[in-house]
């Protein structure tokens, strides 16, 4: 999966079929670039003279088996995926101490927006978080889709993503572009299993009581997100349960607090995904039509509208600043 590459190769191997150059190792070394991220496990970097592009610094840890092995599963799945709103990988290679893995360049996360907005006390756009929203849907409607295409052309089984939440969904400069990331935590939909695997504050509360993911898990994570981006907090019930108070929590009949969500339209989704019974939650397919058809709606194109002239806005702020700077 990760390919080998001669330290001592000075110039790139050509250009790949998605029209991306192939790096050999020493013009990564050459070109790498400032740091655009970083994590407990490795760095984001740009490389010079390809603006568009980024590569991701893993450190190989041979000492932890259980992080190796997801970064290959999570290598191996990103290659056979094939959808406008998943990260692409064009190329994999390693040298001793770490893995480059060369991929179109994101300038932040929604993590990241979110919290400058509720640095500032400013909502996010609607219109903005109502395409970040669709975009999302979609993603997850492709990952769970038994029936889609491998990157290859292979038939490839649906995808449960179990790691949905803002710090994993990457972002273009303007917002209008979303990509997920992360598929290290990712499995076969096919097979539902005890496993407690994910990010607390997102995960559904059939995770916490027995151990279940699926689809409808993933689904429950979009409404936490949801909710975030409406409210620029998480909700009362998103942390960490240990699994008797979670069972003692979540009881028949629970409903949750929607009292700060002031939008209508957000309000109506959120009761369908926060459900205790995953089969009750609509599906991504189902959430993404609801999307599509508000932000077509009078409504949903005023605020794209919005959305748009509030990215110039700042486009053309950040290019006064720089011809001052000039």
């Amino acid at each position: 999966m990760v390919s080998e590459s001669p330290a001592h190769a000075a110039e790139s191997a050509g250009i790949g079929p998605d029209g991306v150059p192939i790096f050999s190792l020493a013009e990564l070394y050459q070109r790498e670039g400032e740091m655009l991220g970083k994590g407990a496990f490795g760095a984001v970097r740009a490389i010079e003279g390809y603006p568009e592009l980024a590569v991701k610094e893993v450190m190989i840890k041979n000492d932890d088996a259980k992080f190796m092995e997801l970064t290959e599963h999570e290598l191996k799945t990103v290659k056979r995926l094939s959808h406008p709103g998943v990260i692409k990988y064009h190329q994999a290679i390693r040298d001793e101490s770490h893995i480059f893995i060369i991929m179109y360049r994101y300038h932040w996360d929604l993590q990241r927006l979110i919290t400058a907005h509720r640095r500032t006390n400013k909502p996010v756009p609607k219109g903005l978080a109502f395409s970040i929203l669709e975009q999302v849907a979609d993603a997850l409607a492709y990952l769970h889709n038994p029936y889609k295409m491998a990157a290859d052309g292979s038939s490839s089984h649906g995808v449960v993503y179990r790691d949905l939440k803002p710090a994993n969904t990457l972002m273009t400069r303007d917002g209008q572009r979303v990509v997920l990331a992360d598929f290290g935590l990712c499995k076969d939909a096919l097979h539902n299993g005890g496993t407690f695997a994910g990010t607390p504050a997102y995960m559904a509360p059939e995770t916490f009581i027995r151990h279940e993911t699926s689809t409808a898990s993933d689904i429950w994570a979009f409404g936490v997100v949801m909710y975030e981006l409406a409210t620029m907090k998480l909700p009362s019930f998103s942390h960490f349960w240990k699994p008797e108070d979670a069972k003692a929590f979540f009881v028949s009949g629970w409903r949750p607090d929607l009292r700060a969500i002031e939008d209508d339209f957000v309000r109506t989704v959120l009761e369908k995904i926060f459900v205790l019974d995953p089969a009750e939650r609509p599906t991504a397919r189902q959430l993404c039509e609801l999307l599509r058809e508000f932000n077509a709606s009078p409504t949903g194109m005023k605020l794209r509208i919005s959305a748009l002239e509030s990215a110039l806005e700042d486009a053309n702020t950040r290019n006064a600043s720089l011809e001052k700077a000039l």
